[in-house]
Order: C-alpha cells, then structure tokens, then sequence
C-alpha cells in the first residue's frame, strides 16, 4: 500500500512538473508585428539650447500651491519667441491663470480628437550645492542636459512643442484634432491647471479617442535577468489618500505623565500601520506587464510567471520584498509628517502624523479608509482626510491607440524594444482627464536605470541627449500615425 501511495505521489509530481514545463515553454511575446522603417533621431543643437534655457525658469510649485506667476509668464514669452509657428498656426489659451492649451485642427473634424499632456511647473531644488551643475542652469555637459525639470517634466513639453514646430514647418497637418495641454501646478495636485482644462474641454462637449501623459519610460536594468530595453507605458496609476492622524490629551507637567501620551498615542499608530501592511496581489497593470516581459526573462522567472496559478504567491512574495516593486502589487503607506511638543518637559496636549497612502487600483478610499481604522483599533486616534483622489481605471492594451503607441515607439527605439503596460505608483494631471477618453496612457522615452530611479524630484536630474532626441521623434511618429487610428 505505501509503495502505491509514493508511486502515486511520484507520478502526481511528474505531472506537475510536465504542466509547469509546458506552461513556461508556450509562453511567447504579443505579436506586434515588425516596426517598418525605424526613424533615425537628429537633434538640432538649437533645440539643445531651448530645451537648456526652458530648464533656466524657475517654474517652481511646492506646498499646496504653485509659484508665484513671473516666471511662469516669462516662460510662456519665452515659448511664443522658441516656437513661432506653434503659436502663429495653432489656437492657444491660457487657462486656469498660467496653464496652456494648444489645439491643432486635424483633417477629419468627425474623428475624436487627442490630448497630449505635460506640466510647466517643477519641484524645489535643495541643496544646490550638492548638484553636479547648479539645478536651473540647463548646463549641456557630457551628453546630458541638467536642471531641475530636464526629467519631470520640460522635457516632455519642449518635444512637443519642437515636433509640432517641425510638422508645421513641412505643411503637415494632421488626421485628427490635437490638443496639447501643459499644466501649471501638476506637482501640487492639477487642481487649478488641469482639472480647470478638462472642465473648459468637457464644457464645449470634447470626447477623446486617447489621452498620452507622462509616468512610463524606457527601463534598463530594472529587473534581475531581463537584458532587453522595456518601454514601460502606464495604463493605470494608484490613488492618493492623505490622513491626518491626532490625539489630544490633558498636557501638563513631564514628571506625572499618563500611562500613554498624545505623542504615544500617535505614535502607536503609525507603528501599527507600518507593521500591517496592505496585502499584496498581482492583477490588472502588474499582471498585464508581466504576460507581456514573460517571454523575455530567464528560464525561471518565466516559470513563476508562467504558472502563476501555482506559484502567484511566491511572486507577489518577491515583488513585496522590495522597496522599488513593492508599489506595484499592494496599497502603501508612509508616514510624511509628524508633529508634537513645545519643551522638554512638557506633556504635549496635541500630537499630529500625517499618513500617505498610494491605493492599488482595484480599491477603494473608502475601503482604505476602513482599513486604517481597523488596523489602528485606538478611538483616541482621530482619523481625518486631508486629500483623497480614486485610483484610475485601467486602459485598454488592444485598442487601436495603444497599437498606434507601441507602434510610434518601436519605430525609433528599434523591433528589440519591449513595449509593456505598467502601472504608476505616482500620480499626474492624466487622473483630471479620466471622464473625458475610455484610454489614458502614461509614457515618455527617458532611459531610467536603477541609478537614475533617486533622480526624480532629487539631486542631479538630467536627460541624456540621445533620449531628448528619441523624445521629439516618438512624438513626431505618433502625430504621423494618427491617420492609422482606427
């Protein structure tokens, strides 16, 4: 009987084995088809030295608001001088006080028209010292072009602008209806720039065939074992939830403290929502982008992927177990601000925590929001809302606009590209459009290695010269292939 029993087991795992085998085996990458003739990028060294000189304005947002206006009307005579067709040919307003909206009339007036988004306005730079070249010089050195907004976001705006400057200057006009939106207060929000955009839009009763924002980029080197370049196109990206955690207790003197402090109190709050993470799960964007790099990872990663009907948990295991994968498969939490006390030896009477939270698609504020409750259990702990934005709904990866995307791209990076859906942690203007198209991507051609990831918002943010021109010439392929859109 116990021969039959381990036979039995031997053949169960012998099976097993046959269906993992055969699973990673089948696995093969989307046909999309060749590229065709891909495009070799030229860069003028004129548009190295406006995208350096639209670097130099000192567009800055932070807190809850944007800048103040001067530089932001500076930079605006700046792109009427930088761009004379743009603003000679094509309609342009301001919105919001210091937002910009292009609109570029296309051949088809009944097509539904497109929107392409970036944002003016950049974050702070500290510590000016510690940069290479100082943050708003656009110094061009050693292939790069440097200074705060060379990677979020002036790169993006000045490749639009330089690709519509382009096309105008060859008679093209395009298929359908280009808009161009460029935000000023992204970094805070969007609230007066695009929200207010996609209000003026929706008033005039504006329905978009696609929408195209920041968020993915050209990944090399970002996973273990996939050699090849990915360009990573977001097609969803998380909610925003910010809590304000308090306690208030009676104050007074250090040396007859409670048994717990507002500062105690507090405190075992955040501890406790730190030591309770969300739980992991693997679907929607995440999923998605691993079907599509399956075919392009090592023997066993392909097997985990492949089989994820066994081995899910162990991936999702994986991805939690680090810091810069981990985003992409649970709701996070970060403590952001803390504040309490007045002296050392007073009992502080309030105590205050701001809590962070970027929600997986799939979940709710709300169900968030019961969540942080439950997993606090301390009605001393007040729990109010600061901010709360729903995470997006995930777009299409067979719709005629992602074709038309993975197309535009392949066509200057070359058929060894690996064009993959992604999910943003982060979040942009692209959320105040949702109402507006059934798609919305997120996508601009930056090379972004593991060295590159502490650059965002940080020291040193530069754009190779090499992607700067990859940039303008996506965007000019895209604009030629909206007559393909169908």
């Amino acid at each position: 009987m116990m021969l039959r029993i381990l036979a039995g087991v031997l053949l169960a795992l012998v099976l097993l084995a046959g269906v993992l085998l055969v699973n990673t085996l089948r696995v093969s990458s989307a046909a999309a088809g060749a590229a065709g003739a891909v495009e070799s990028p030229a860069l003028e060294e004129a548009a190295l030295r406006r995208l350096s000189a639209a670097i130099s304005h000192r567009t800055v947002s932070s807190g809850d608001s944007a800048g103040a206006p001067a530089p932001f009307s500076a930079f605006h005579a700046f792109l009427q001088d930088a761009f004379p067709r743009v603003h000679a040919e094509l309609t342009h307003r301001r919105i919001g006080g210091l937002s910009l909206l292009y609109e570029w009339p296309g051949t088809d007036t009944a097509a539904k028209p497109v929107l392409f988004l970036a944002h003016q306005d950049v974050v702070p730079a500290a510590d000016p010292g510690a940069w290479t070249h100082p943050p708003f010089s656009g110094a061009i050195e050693a292939g790069y072009v440097w200074g705060r907004g060379a990677m979020d976001d002036k790169s993006s705006l000045m490749g639009w602008l330089e690709a519509v400057e382009q096309l105008l200057a060859s008679g093209f006009r395009p298929a359908r209806t280009v808009y161009l939106a460029f935000g000023h207060d992204e970094e805070t929000g969007g609230e007066a720039g695009a929200r207010e955009i996609a209000r003026y839009l929706a008033s005039r009763g504006v329905q978009l065939e696609f929408v195209l924002d920041e968020g993915g980029f050209v990944g090399r080197g970002l996973m273990p074992g996939l050699a090849a370049p990915v360009a990573l196109v977001g097609i969803a990206e998380k909610g925003y939830l910010t809590v304000e955690l308090t306690a208030t207790e009676e104050g007074g003197h250090s040396s007859r403290p409670p048994e717990r402090t507002a500062i105690g109190m507090v405190s075992r709050a955040v501890a406790r929502l730190e030591e309770n993470p969300f739980p992991g799960r693997l679907d929607g964007a995440t999923e998605a982008m691993f079907d599509r790099l399956a075919p392009h990872l090592p023997f066993g990663q392909r097997l985990v992927v492949a089989n994820r009907w066994l081995l899910e948990p162990v991936l999702v295991a994986a991805l939690e177990s680090r810091t810069n994968t981990a985003p992409l498969v649970r709701t996070t939490t970060a403590a952001t601000v803390f504040s309490a006390g007045e002296k050392d030896n007073v009992l502080a009477r309030h105590a205050t925590a701001m809590m962070n939270l970027r929600i997986l698609p799939g979940e709710t504020v709300d169900a968030t929001l019961e969540r942080i409750e439950l997993v606090i259990d301390d009605p001393r702990v007040q729990v109010r809302t600061t901010t709360a934005v729903e995470p997006s709904p995930t777009s299409s990866t067979t719709s005629p606009a992602w074709k038309l995307l993975e197309r535009s791209i392949r066509e200057v990076l070359g058929d060894e590209i690996v064009v993959a859906p992604y999910l943003l942690v982060a979040g942009t203007d692209s959320k105040h459009f949702a109402p507006l198209a059934d798609d919305v991507y997120r996508f601009f051609a930056l090379t972004v290695t593991p060295d590159d990831v502490v650059r965002f918002h940080g020291i040193d943010e530069r754009i190779a010269v090499e992607d700067y021109a990859n940039v303008i010439a996506i965007y000019r392929r895209i604009l030629g292939n909206l007559s393909r859109l169908h």
